[in-house]
């Protein structure tokens, strides 16, 4: 199945020779396959990694593989793919497979560059990551999910995202990518960065399972997108307290879709305007925000008839930002809490502090 491709290249100058280094393709007798791609150069796999042939890769070398193929019997395998440096670009849906352990070293990338068709909700990430850190090379991420990905809900992690060390994902595509029911996130006391255009999402649209957030001590998550929404949904289950910080600096709105468990962390709002769109039935105690919140600029609050929103943290404005620049609950005739120690509005809860 594996080609070898000539490792040693000889370059003459003035009589004189020396080994230079080019891309290779070896297989050990482990049956892992070898990827070695220098600095600054590129190669192109055609061939489909075979399950039944081969027992996971190792990709090393500064420089860029491209798989164009998709895998043949090779899901569900758990073999261990290793991305040590440079940049493995998959050009084919399941190129690398899924349900393989896949680990991305600081610096290296996995540059999911492919569009799923009428796969729609199939991720492109592979499914269980257990180790990753870094911001890729250049900075443009450790995963990063290319602008040809246009279908919804296109990079979901479905099942394990292990962090090793400060982590960005960088997404150029418009649509979703986050963490679906089945997922687990571990930060380990690590900074999840997430810089692009899509909207980053935690949950589903109807109650039961959600993605589990383990921070460790003092994890974090930073939401660069410029995407319309950072989505908390239904069964999401943010684990730890108000050590560990949800920053949002670009998306307006932080919508809160039928949140069944409190969200006990620290919320940094970076941006002009935030807006919380909440739903959910007033006596399933829905939405309720537990750790301290941070607003630095205007804030908006907004939501459909019968919602409701809790604020058990402190509440902190900074700079020009204060009770008056906030869009006050009369505009909301279903009732939401305003800035300001007001808690006339019916369907809120407030047992939180103003400063």
């Amino acid at each position: 199945m594996n080609k070898l491709v000539f490792a040693v290249a000889m370059v003459g100058v003035s009589g004189l020779a020396w080994a230079e280094e080019v891309p290779s393709v070896t297989t050990n007798a482990q049956k892992v396959v070898l990827f070695h791609v220098p600095d600054g150069q590129t190669l192109t796999y055609a061939d489909a990694l075979d399950g039944n042939v081969v027992r996971g890769f190792e990709k090393t070398g500064g420089g860029r593989l491209v798989m164009t193929a998709a895998s043949v019997n090779y899901s569900y395998k758990s073999h261990r793919q290793d991305i040590k440096a440079g940049i493995l670009e998959e050009q084919a849906a399941g190129a690398i497979g899924s349900y393989n352990n896949v680990y991305i070293a600081d610096g290296a990338q996995l540059y999911l560059n492919f569009e799923n068709g009428d796969h729609k909700n199939y991720s492109p990430i592979p499914t269980y990551i257990k180790g990753i850190s870094g911001s890729g090379p250049d900075g443009t991420g450790a995963i990063r999910v290319g602008s040809v990905v246009t279908s919804s809900y296109h990079s979901f992690i479905r099942n394990e995202f292990t962090l090793t060390g400060d982590t960005t994902i960088q997404c150029d595509n418009t649509s979703y990518t986050g963490f679906s029911t089945t997922s687990t996130l571990n930060l380990n006391g690590h900074v999840l960065t997430f810089n692009g255009k899509a909207v980053l999402w935690f949950g589903r649209n109807a109650d039961g399972a959600g993605p589990v957030v383990n921070p460790g001590s003092g994890g974090k998550i930073v939401n660069n997108m410029t995407g319309w929404t950072t989505y908390f949904s239904a069964g999401a289950v943010f684990k730890g307290d108000a050590t560990s910080t949800f920053e949002i600096t670009a998306g307006s709105i932080l919508y809160l879709n039928s949140l069944a468990n409190p969200f006990p962390w620290k919320l940094k709002n970076s941006q002009k305007k935030l807006q919380y769109n909440v739903q959910g039935s007033l006596g399933r105690q829905y939405n309720v925000l537990a750790g301290p919140i941070e607003y630095v600029g205007e804030n908006e609050f907004g939501g459909t008839s019968g919602c409701s929103i809790t604020f058990r943290g402190r509440i902190k404005f900074i700079g020009t930002a204060g009770v008056g620049h906030t869009t006050p609950a009369a505009a909301y005739p279903f009732g939401f809490v305003q800035a300001g120690p007001d808690t006339s509005a019916k369907s809120d809860v407030f047992a939180g502090n103003w400063d």
